[in-house]
């Protein structure tokens, strides 16, 4: 299994993400969907090239996207995912870039960094 590298700019995302979840849905809601983020780092680390993956060549690193609905399991909440864990991969690392809602525009945010 590669070895994960959560970029400072993600570290920074998932911060917010998690804040937000707690504010508006409650510690159980913010612990539920880090386990969902959690999930797709495993998931990912394992087959970076999985389902749900995609490769975004005009992408600044030519990154992979993958929505966090992809992590999901059947009956488990989260119900409703709205993130995308953008990444790069290698034979020994996963990188990833950044962890942004699906309403945000990529590439102007990755132009960012």
């Amino acid at each position: 299994m590669r070895r994960l590298v959560i970029e400072p700019p993600a570290r920074a995302d998932i911060k917010a993400i998690r804040a937000h979840s707690r504010r508006a849905f409650g510690p159980g809601a913010q612990q539920k969907y880090g386990a969902l983020m959690r999930r797709a780092f495993i998931l990912l680390c394992t087959d970076p090239e999985r389902a749900g993956a995609q490769r975004q060549e005009d992408l600044p690193r030519a990154p992979y996207v993958f929505h966090l609905r992809h992590a999901r399991t059947r009956g488990a909440a989260p119900k409703t995912a709205r993130h995308l864990i953008v990444f790069t991969f290698d034979d020994a690392t996963l990188t990833v870039l950044r962890v942004l809602h699906d309403s945000m525009d990529v590439p102007q945010r990755l132009s960012d960094d």
